[in-house]
């Protein structure tokens, strides 16, 4: 008998705790911190924060606006992020992911307003002035880097599972490195069209197994596999 979706999510989720044994789902709807994202990015460019992404910080991912369940496939893109939180630890990970956001122009605000107390006012405004900078775009370095490490993993997901991966869906994913749906993290396209086609030669070969966070990709490879859910076996398999 086949597995319903919300049953592969279940059984995806218990997979990917092998490697990140505290990671968990929850609904942003009930965070009063992503209640704080979303209303920040709603006036910065980005109005659908809420309701059309997940969000992994740490290694907690936060489910859009009416979603019930983490969809299998995007569970290892966030598991992965995962990964990363647990290599760079949860604090220094989030604060570097929201880098190049207004999130961080608002957390230097109400970290630098108790300085105003015996610091001098233009050692505050510097402050400020430093954060502000690093608010804005080009700085989002590192979200544009872990996000393309896990946009591989979603690729490579895809391509197992039998979907076809043309110009045109590398184009749509590359459009979410440059303009306001991630804070125009990435300002060079050609660039994230390069390394998203790269992944998904990388998943047709083997490569990727080799590579960067290559064991993880191994034990997502395997568990489609038991699960049924391989349709196009990487050319060299794990």
């Amino acid at each position: 008998m086949s597995l319903s979706e919300q049953e592969l999510s279940e059984k995806t989720v218990e997979a990917v705790k092998k490697y990140v044994p505290k990671f968990k789902v929850i609904s942003k709807e009930t965070s009063w911190f992503h209640k704080t994202i979303g209303a920040i990015l709603k006036v910065f460019g980005n109005p659908s924060y809420m309701e059309n992404y997940f969000t992994t910080i740490g290694y907690t991912v936060a489910m859009p606006k009416g979603t019930t369940y983490l969809n299998w496939r995007a569970t290892w893109h966030e598991a992965g992020h995962g990964l990363q939180a647990k290599k760079w630890t949860r604090l220094l990970f989030g604060a570097l992911y929201l880098q190049g956001t207004p999130v961080w122009l608002v957390a230097a605000a109400l970290l630098c307003w108790p300085f105003f107390v015996w610091l001098p006012w233009w050692a505050d405004v510097a402050f400020l002035a430093v954060f502000a900078l690093l608010s804005f775009p080009p700085f989002g370095y590192w979200r544009a880097h872990w996000e393309l490490q896990m946009y591989g993993m979603s690729l490579a997901v895809r391509h197992w599972n039998g979907y076809t991966i043309d110009e045109g869906y590398i184009n749509d994913r590359s459009k979410e490195f440059t303009t306001g749906f991630y804070f125009w993290m990435c300002p060079f396209p050609k660039l994230v069209k390069k390394k998203l086609q790269r992944y998904h030669d990388q998943a047709q070969s083997g490569e990727i197994f080799k590579g960067r966070y290559g064991y993880f990709y191994a034990h997502a490879y395997k568990t489609m596999k038991d699960l049924g859910l391989v349709k196009v076996p990487a050319t060299v398999e794990p």
